[in-house]
């Protein structure tokens, strides 16, 4: 979506000079803080606005405030220019335009319930939501469109996998046909190869069901794969924004270029620090040691490393020849006690 594009679609989410403090403990309620400190920012029609910043910046204390599961201190946020209260006293319409997807999609569906059951809750709780008809082969079509076979329904949410429980919890909030997805920190629990599937999903979605998303993540690279425009937050308040190509090429802000700077940089090669191979590389079975170096061949022995004084720790992992006594010393005649021999 372009600068035009964006300003013909007209603002849909409209946050206004947020502020949320959180009290401080012990007597006098001393060492409270600012959270959110005067954000401001606009979502459009169809649009992706990414919310960026390390851990404690605010960024999901800003997601709470627009899903209405936490209440500002000050400031406003309306959605096409209607005031967006605590959800539970949000009318249904509006409850159902804003839906959010959570970081932990494991905690955020009940464990004992099918996936029949959390999404029929749903379109009892939102009846005008609910299909006409056959609601089982809606169910299906539902899930097939979160890349889920249909005897995924039948499940229990906690026999599911974590990239699983993640589609389930998409479907879950697209089941009441919202117009805004607020996703906080939607792919950050998940694995590498599980993110990129998910991300996918959501950029189809987006165009598939006309979505506009509020993306939180401190992961510029996720961002770059998914955003229109990106805001950096730094301690509570928003220290830049802008197209996403344009800031995260040409960042005006120091905090933005800091994070850049932190950010792995695929286009690295050779690191001098021993994690890695001479040429850049690092072998398949490779898993970190304690100390982060690894053999002359390339390999790893997990999480030991033979200590100077001859000893290793009691975890098992032996030196050259293989035994150890009791204690986690090494034999110097190459046999060990009995009963840690390996």
């Amino acid at each position: 979506m372009n600068e035009g594009e964006r300003q013909s679609a007209g603002t849909l989410l409209d946050v206004r000079d947020l502020r949320v403090s959180y009290a401080g403990r012990g007597r006098g309620r001393r060492g409270g803080r600012a959270a959110v400190d005067g954000v401001s920012l606009t979502v459009t029609a169809e649009e992706t606005l990414g919310l960026v910043g390390e851990s404690g910046s605010g960024k999901t204390t800003v997601a709470r405030c627009v899903a209405g599961l936490l209440s500002p201190g000050a400031g406003t946020v309306t959605f096409e220019g209607r005031p967006l209260g605590r959800a539970g006293r949000r009318p249904p319409e509006l409850q159902r335009a804003v839906q959010m997807v959570f970081q932990d999609p494991r905690s955020s569906l009940n464990p004992r319930m099918t996936v029949a059951a959390i999404i029929a809750e749903v379109w009892g709780t939102h009846p005008v939501t609910a299909p006409r008809g056959d609601r089982t082969a809606a169910l299906h079509r539902l899930l097939a469109g979160m890349g889920l076979d249909p005897e995924v329904a039948s499940r229990r949410a906690g026999d599911l996998s974590g990239g699983q429980c993640q589609r389930v919890s998409i479907a879950r909030a697209l089941a009441v046909r919202p117009r805004l997805l607020v996703c906080d920190e939607a792919v950050s629990a998940l694995d590498v190869s599980v993110q990129a599937q998910i991300l996918r999903l959501l950029a189809d979605l987006r165009g598939r069901h006309r979505l506009a998303m509020l993306f939180i993540s401190h992961d510029l690279g996720v961002v770059h794969q998914i955003a229109d425009r990106v805001a950096v937050m730094s301690r509570g308040v928003i220290v830049e924004e802008g197209r996403t190509d344009e800031v995260l090429t040409a960042p005006r802000h120091p905090y933005t270029r800091a994070l850049l700077d932190a950010a792995l940089d695929l286009d690295d090669t050779v690191r001098d620090d021993d994690t890695v191979r001479d040429d850049g590389t690092v072998r398949d079975d490779d898993r970190a040691r304690g100390d982060g170096r690894v053999r002359g061949d390339g390999t790893v022995r997990g999480d030991c490393t033979v200590r100077d004084d001859g000893t290793v720790p009691r975890d098992g992992m032996l030196p050259g020849d293989g035994t150890v006594w009791g204690d986690g010393t090494v034999r110097g005649d190459g046999t060990a006690d009995g009963e840690v021999a390996v």
